[in-house]
């Protein structure tokens, strides 16, 4: 196990011991995700050969009253040898029988060493989302603006797109889901799929295990695994996604990528350094 397994572990035990008494019949509700996997970029690259992907992603929502909810994401993330940090935030309307309509945004930084120069990708984005509950069926969307500043070999270059994001998820049980989906991010098309499954049933404290994987344009996929722990009374897990904290996807942002990606045309270095614009999702 790598270290950052250990430390996300831990951290994420921590948080509960923290969060179970202080949000258990209270308007905030909170969700640590610890997850580890494989990420292959959208074409080689001299500096990204170490595939695995990982870290912790805590999220913070507040019942405003009326439906509205306000959320915090955060995320702290080894991806293919480079470390990530991320920020987001969400402003939403509910309604639990019917769906959640708001905006969401996102701030992102990755750093790595390569060659003795630190590269860096800062990444922002700013969208709309909206959700659709049809009995045991969620349907889900997000689209919106990105923009990334790459820093490369002391080359500075950036690029804007459209994003888009869709999911049909559906619930056998009460605390099992399965999803499939569409991503468009960094001009990239990829299929997503999905699972999650609850441990702990109508717990206090919830507890599941999901898988995810992506497959994509330019030979792009991905595969992950890990824990959810969530944190604001007894609930099944179709109840606490419709009910608490819209996903956090920063661990799915297209600004999570590693900082030796950018578009050609913007860069001057030599071509065996170049590659396209890949995502942690």
């Amino acid at each position: 196990m790598t270290k950052l397994s250990n430390v996300t572990i831990l951290l994420a035990a921590s948080a509960g011991i923290i969060a179970t008494p202080a949000l258990a019949d209270g308007p905030l509700t909170a969700k640590v995700e610890v997850f580890s996997g494989y990420n292959d970029p959208a074409s080689a690259s001299v500096t990204t050969h170490n595939g695995f992907a990982g870290g912790i992603a805590p999220t913070l929502t507040l019942n405003a009253g009326h439906g509205i909810g306000i959320q915090a994401d955060g995320l702290l993330a080894r991806v293919n040898g480079t470390t990530t940090v991320a920020g987001g935030g969400h402003l939403y309307w509910r309604n639990p029988s019917k769906g959640l309509i708001g905006i969401a945004g996102s701030l992102s930084s990755n750093t790595a060493g390569n060659f003795g120069i630190n590269n860096t990708v800062n990444g922002q984005k700013i969208g709309a989302e909206a959700e659709l509950y049809l009995k045991r069926f969620t349907l889900s969307g997000a689209a919106g603006y990105e923009h990334t500043s790459y820093n490369l070999f002391f080359v500075p270059s950036s690029a804007s797109n459209f994003y888009s994001k869709a999911n049909i998820a559906y619930y056998p049980n009460d605390n099992w889901k399965i999803s499939v989906g569409h991503r468009y991010i960094n001009g990239t098309h990829a299929a997503a799929m999905g699972t999650e499954l609850s441990l702990t049933g109508h717990g206090a404290t919830g507890v599941s295990i999901f898988a995810e994987g992506r497959f994509g344009e330019k030979s792009y996929n991905s595969a992950f695994t890990g824990i959810k722990i969530y944190f604001g009374g007894k609930k099944t897990l179709i109840d606490r996604q419709r009910t608490e904290d819209p996903e956090n996807e920063l661990k799915n942002d297209g600004s999570v990528q590693a900082p030796t990606c950018a578009p050609q045309k913007a860069r001057k270095i030599s071509a065996e350094q170049s590659c396209g614009s890949y995502n942690l999702s």
